[in-house]
């Protein structure tokens, strides 16, 4: 009998032909896919960086890589910092 391996998978949006929407496990090893129809309410790991788990909803349904609530606070901060850094430092830089 085959044993299962039991995760939380990183689910990934992708597109079976022309408009079929799949999400599928980029975990290695594992080749679990899902329609996208049917992924909310699943868990997905975070995309982000920390590897949390993520409860798929609307929103997080509608990305390509979910992420969570903490790494998009974490990337919006990044943006505003970088986008305060004046654009002559960033060409000395270079």
């Amino acid at each position: 009998m085959k044993v299962k391996n039991k995760h939380v998978h990183k689910y990934e949006k992708t597109k079976i032909g022309d408009n079929y929407e799949v999400y599928k496990c980029a975990l290695p090893g594992c080749t679990h896919y899902i329609a996208a129809t049917l992924i909310i309410g699943r868990l997905s790991l975070c995309w982000g960086g920390c590897q949390n788990a993520v409860l798929m909803d609307n929103s997080l349904s509608k990305m390509k890589r979910p992420i969570c609530d903490d790494c998009k606070e974490l990337r919006r901060k990044q943006r505003e910092l970088l986008r305060s850094i004046p654009e002559e430092t960033t060409n000395e830089m270079l």
